[in-house]
Protein backbone atom coordinates (compact mmCIF):
# COMPACT_ATOMS: atom_id res chain seq x y z
CA UNK A 1 0.00 0.00 0.00
CA UNK A 2 2.98 2.69 0.85
CA UNK A 3 4.10 2.01 -2.81
CA UNK A 4 0.45 2.83 -4.44
CA UNK A 5 0.43 5.89 -1.98
CA UNK A 6 4.03 6.93 -2.86
CA UNK A 7 2.68 6.71 -6.80
CA UNK A 8 -0.34 8.08 -6.08
CA UNK A 9 1.32 11.69 -4.27
CA UNK A 10 3.93 11.73 -6.81
CA UNK A 11 1.44 11.73 -9.92
CA UNK A 12 -1.38 13.73 -8.43
CA UNK A 13 0.32 16.03 -6.03
CA UNK A 14 -0.01 19.89 -6.93
CA UNK A 15 -2.08 18.99 -10.10
CA UNK A 16 -5.89 21.15 -10.65
CA UNK A 17 -8.72 19.34 -9.91
CA UNK A 18 -11.37 22.01 -11.19
CA UNK A 19 -8.61 24.48 -11.66
CA UNK A 20 -7.47 24.09 -7.91
CA UNK A 21 -4.02 22.70 -7.40
CA UNK A 22 -4.38 20.30 -4.74
CA UNK A 23 -1.75 19.05 -2.11
CA UNK A 24 -1.42 15.76 -0.77
CA UNK A 25 1.00 14.40 2.07
CA UNK A 26 1.31 11.55 4.25
CA UNK A 27 -1.41 11.93 7.29
CA UNK A 28 1.42 9.88 9.33
CA UNK A 29 4.76 11.62 10.14
CA UNK A 30 6.61 8.52 11.75
CA UNK A 31 8.22 6.93 8.88
CA UNK A 32 7.98 3.53 10.66
CA UNK A 33 3.72 3.93 10.51
CA UNK A 34 4.31 4.22 6.37
CA UNK A 35 6.40 1.60 5.99
CA UNK A 36 4.06 -0.80 8.03
CA UNK A 37 2.04 -1.72 4.80
CA UNK A 38 -0.50 0.48 5.24
CA UNK A 39 -0.70 4.44 4.29
CA UNK A 40 -3.01 7.28 4.81
CA UNK A 41 -2.93 10.27 2.58
CA UNK A 42 -4.35 13.80 3.64
CA UNK A 43 -5.11 15.81 0.25
CA UNK A 44 -5.64 19.77 1.10
CA UNK A 45 -7.47 22.48 -0.82
CA UNK A 46 -10.09 20.12 -2.17
CA UNK A 47 -12.64 22.54 -4.85
CA UNK A 48 -16.03 22.49 -2.82
CA UNK A 49 -17.67 20.49 -5.84
CA UNK A 50 -15.78 17.57 -5.71
CA UNK A 51 -17.48 14.34 -4.34
CA UNK A 52 -16.84 11.33 -2.02
CA UNK A 53 -17.16 8.95 -5.40
CA UNK A 54 -15.20 11.41 -7.87
CA UNK A 55 -12.57 11.64 -4.68
CA UNK A 56 -12.44 7.59 -4.78
CA UNK A 57 -12.17 7.05 -8.34
CA UNK A 58 -9.24 9.17 -8.30
CA UNK A 59 -7.31 7.49 -6.07
CA UNK A 60 -8.30 4.17 -7.04
CA UNK A 61 -6.52 4.32 -9.77
CA UNK A 62 -3.53 3.58 -8.16
CA UNK A 63 -4.79 0.94 -6.28
CA UNK A 64 -6.81 -0.45 -3.88
CA UNK A 65 -8.47 2.32 -1.74
CA UNK A 66 -9.08 0.99 1.91
CA UNK A 67 -11.47 3.90 2.48
CA UNK A 68 -11.80 7.62 1.61
CA UNK A 69 -13.04 10.84 2.91
CA UNK A 70 -13.99 14.05 2.77
CA UNK A 71 -14.25 16.39 5.62
CA UNK A 72 -17.41 18.49 6.14
CA UNK A 73 -19.30 20.59 8.75
CA UNK A 74 -21.80 20.65 10.16
CA UNK A 75 -23.92 21.58 7.23
CA UNK A 76 -22.22 18.81 5.14
CA UNK A 77 -20.28 21.34 3.22
CA UNK A 78 -16.72 20.16 2.14
CA UNK A 79 -14.29 21.72 4.58
CA UNK A 80 -11.64 21.61 1.49
CA UNK A 81 -10.08 18.20 2.73
CA UNK A 82 -9.93 14.67 2.74
CA UNK A 83 -8.30 11.59 3.38
CA UNK A 84 -7.50 8.18 1.46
Amino acid sequence: MNYVCSNAKDALNFTHVNGKPIRIMFSHRDPSLRKSGYANLFIKNLDQAIDTKAFFETFSAFGTVLSCKIAVDHNENSKGYGFV
